[in-house]
């Protein structure tokens, strides 16, 4: 039976990535926002780019409970959002949280480690398996033993 390992997403604490809110990083922000929310993100971006919620020394969030729901990583959220279903938002989450930590931190950052050990995997490898003859009859040389990333597994 194919062994398969697959990461799991979670926030990670002392990162605070996610509270970059540089709109030029983010042009299609009218496409998944609300006027509203437009408004109320725009309200929240401080002079530096970073949220002015966001407590640059603890890294921590000041409204973290009621903070608004596009900062949330929810099903309903994403769905309103940005589309995505409940069933594809650990894979989505994880992409995003890469991509916003590597654009801050970068790739070879303690929180992209961080990150890569808390939700279990590391630089890219997600599903790791193992076929053996048994469950292949078709090839006798049926072995395929290895990491793969999301990008190789197509």
């Amino acid at each position: 039976m194919p062994r398969i390992t697959m990461a799991t997403w979670q926030c990670i604490s002392n990162c605070g990535a996610c509270c970059n809110l540089q709109p030029e990083d983010r042009p299609e922000l009218d496409q998944y926002l609300t006027p509203e929310q437009l408004q109320q993100y725009l309200s929240m971006v401080g002079e530096d780019g970073w949220c002015v919620n966001f407590e640059a020394d603890s890294r921590r969030c000041k409204i973290y409970r009621d903070r608004p729901q596009f900062c949330r990583v929810q099903p309903d959220t994403f769905q309103a959002m940005y589309g995505i279903q409940a069933d594809e938002l650990n894979d989505f989450a994880i992409d995003c949280c890469h991509e916003q930590i590597e654009s801050i931190y970068g790739e070879e950052s303690d929180e992209m480690e961080q990150f890569g050990n808390a939700i279990g995997f590391e630089h890219g490898v997600e599903i790791m398996f193992e076929l053996t003859d048994e469950m292949n009859p078709e090839t006798e040389s049926a072995k395929l033993k290895g990491d793969r990333s999301k990008d190789e597994l197509g």
